[in-house]
């Protein structure tokens, strides 16, 4: 009878010890994919901030034929929504909203050259500012 249970409590230990390092695993995993998307995501919005900010200086320095691609924030939302705590996801995703607009008046600027710049040029940026800050706290 001792040797049912002690063989009893050597299953059940083990399962736990086994679930216990899946489930670290697979919580490391969902970290680091996190961490990728939140760096390939700010990349990305990094390049738009320069060039707002150029923008606003009077330089523009847009590549010709540039577009803001939702293509990577399409791929890499998904992680970002799984581990980013609701505001930093929510910053993330007006950063992304206010790429997709400035890309959108981008496009229309290049086919109207010396048009005035936007008024929502300062909403954009402060927008790509917490956006980039939120995901540098996930990217680090």
């Amino acid at each position: 009878m001792g040797e049912a249970v002690f063989g009893l409590v050597g299953v059940v230990v083990g399962a736990l010890l086994s679930g216990g390092t899946e489930w670290m695993l697979a919580r490391r995993r969902e970290q680091r994919a996190a961490r990728t998307a939140a760096r390939v995501v700010r990349d990305e919005l990094y390049l738009v901030a320069v060039w707002l900010e150029d923008l606003r200086e009077g330089a523009w320095t847009l590549p010709e034929g540039w577009r803001y691609s939702e293509q990577v924030w399409r791929e890499q939302r998904a992680h970002l929504a799984a581990i980013l705590p609701y505001d930093q996801y929510a910053r993330a995703q007006q950063a992304h909203q206010a790429t997709a607009r400035f890309s959108a008046w981008a496009a229309q600027r290049a086919s109207e050259p010396g048009a005035p710049l936007p008024p929502q040029l300062e909403m954009w940026l402060r927008d790509l500012r917490e956006g980039l800050q939120a995901l540098l706290e996930v990217a680090r």
